[in-house]
């Protein structure tokens, strides 16, 4: 068992508190622990020797259950550096250098996609879908070469950015070049912007991009990557480093390279398959079929998102504080689906972002997703918390099963593209104004800022994101339009809001039967109270 200074010191540290504040009964969500400083105390605590992971934090939330069940630990169960492309055989190596113009010398390494990383690629080359775009605006005062050799040295340090996609015997594999960034020159951001987003990745060619546009009086840096790549953790671990190197450049570069996005797949592959799939076979078996109100598109068409509805909700925590207000939101979405398609037993897909599978995995950078299928049972007599409860506790127990639920729900006839798709963006995941500075004495002022995302049109039916916010949630669903009326999706935009809203002021000894009858209306074209 690690010592309660380690853990105090831990807790202090991610939490931004002093150590004197934490008691033995402190539970860990009183000073506002969630999903984010769970990770970040997990990324701590091997320095202080400790060994300890997000299921534990959920499943002990109070300080001393927490200490009892953390461990000491020598080292990370993940590490850092270099693949060797010894793993891939000689001629898939040479096929995959012909097809990106390399030699064979310029290859780390060489190694399968997974399948929905895969299906990110493939769409993108059907219809340029699934590219994203981040500007980053400099500071007048922050010199060009030293934002660029931030970027460079990020870049330098990753495999996921230094990518290429190459199909071989029918299969995606990811090629990691030992190639530095290249520069790509413009004076109009506009034009930039826009050229940039309708050059599609092609097979061979990097799926990361960087470009530095010079105004006549200001200058931006332009990072466009493929969401085969990429994740939203992962942009904000960019930030991250960005602001690291910003702030001291010599400090950055002694630090150990982060875990290989391939040493992430290496674990999944040793993971004990066959038991996940039967674990979620079990938490999805004896579900009906359920369909939402759709119409079909041409065989020749494929979906993309061309309308959104947004909404504001205010914040407010679940009186129970061992309760995550990611629970609430994710049994809330149930509740709407099950009022809108007269159903008490409703399932639905949320995408994961596979940061607690392992020890470290919090700190690569890639497109560590997935998603898993939610199932929500409705029953009016039991309490608002009973609800809830229940979906934390499956969404805990499975945490480590993530990457084998959405295979196992297709097999029982449950596609993501049939029903809603959840993302729950949890707080620090927003990178707009975000300002990344040099700070001390030793530095000149400056710094750089984001200042505009965007994406082309996934190649998804719909998805409903919730941004938590300090002061506030944000929702936004965006969907499809040929594919659903917008009655059907302003029912649910707003039923969701109103439920989520409800779920959070009502005593959670309520029972679901009035929570039931303050939903009724939406569904029959009616708004809330009329």
């Amino acid at each position: 068992m690690a010592s309660a200074k380690a853990l105090r010191a831990v807790w202090s540290h991610a939490l931004d508190i002093d150590e004197e504040e934490i008691e033995d009964s402190s539970h860990y969500a009183d000073f506002g622990g969630d999903s984010v400083t769970a990770l970040k105390l997990v990324e701590i605590a091997p320095s202080y020797g400790i060994g300890l992971d997000v299921e534990t934090i959920f499943t002990e939330p109070t300080f001393s259950r927490m200490l009892a069940k953390t461990k000491q630990r020598i080292d990370r169960d993940v590490k850092g550096g270099n693949n060797s492309s010894a793993c891939a055989n000689s001629d898939l190596i040479e096929r995959c250098a012909k097809t990106c113009g390399l030699s064979v010398d310029q290859i780390d390494d060489v190694f399968c996609e997974p399948s929905l990383t895969t299906k990110f690629f493939l769409e993108h080359q059907e219809s340029g879908a699934w590219l994203s775009q981040v500007v980053f605006e400099l500071s007048s005062d922050l010199d060009v070469t030293t934002a660029c050799r931030a970027f460079e040295a990020i870049h330098a340090r990753n495999h996921a950015f230094r990518s290429r996609f190459v199909a071989v015997n029918e299969q995606v594999h990811n090629v990691a070049t030992r190639l530095p960034v290249t520069w790509q020159h413009a004076v109009s951001l506009d034009e930039y912007k826009a050229s940039d987003l309708v050059t599609k990745v092609l097979p061979g060619q990097p799926a990361v991009r960087y470009g530095l546009v010079q105004e006549s009086e200001k200058t931006y840096i332009i990072w466009t990557a493929l969401h085969s790549v990429h994740d939203a953790w992962t942009r904000k671990l960019l930030c991250d480093d960005l602001e690291a190197f910003l702030e001291n450049q010599d400090e950055f570069l002694a630090q150990p390279s982060r875990p290989t996005y391939k040493s992430h797949l290496d674990r999944v592959k040793q993971m004990d398959i066959e038991t996940s799939k039967t674990l979620w076979k079990d938490y999805l078996a004896g579900l009906g079929q359920q369909k939402l109100p759709t119409n079909a598109l041409a065989q020749s068409e494929q979906p993309a998102l061309n309308k959104m509805i947004r909404k504001h909700i205010p914040k407010q925590r679940s009186q129970d504080s061992d309760i995550r207000l990611s629970s609430v939101a994710h049994a809330a979405l149930g509740i709407i689906l099950g009022r809108l398609t007269h159903c008490r037993d409703i399932a639905y897909f949320s995408i994961r972002g596979l940061r607690t599978l392992f020890p470290g995995a919090e700190a690569v950078m890639g497109a560590m997703l997935t998603n898993v299928p939610v199932r929500i049972q409705i029953r009016p007599t039991d309490t608002i918390r009973d609800l809830v409860a229940k979906v934390q506790a499956d969404s805990i127990s499975k945490m480590r099963h993530e990457p084998f639920g959405t295979e196992t729900a297709r097999k029982l006839q449950l596609k993501p593209q049939d029903g809603i798709m959840f993302n729950w963006h949890t707080r620090g995941m927003g990178l707009l104004s975000r300002k990344m500075g040099r700070t001390g004495e030793q530095y000149q002022k400056g710094y750089m800022k984001v200042v505009e995302e965007q994406a082309t049109p996934y190649a998804i039916s719909n998805i409903l994101v919730v941004h938590d916010n300090r002061d506030r949630l944000t929702m936004e669903l965006e969907y499809d339009d040929r594919i659903y009326s917008d009655e059907f999706m302003k029912a649910l935009a707003e039923g969701f809001s109103e439920v989520l809203h409800q779920m959070c002021v009502c005593d959670s000894t309520t029972q679901m039967q009035s929570l039931l009858e303050t939903v009724q209306s939406f569904g029959d074209g009616k708004q809330p109270g009329t």
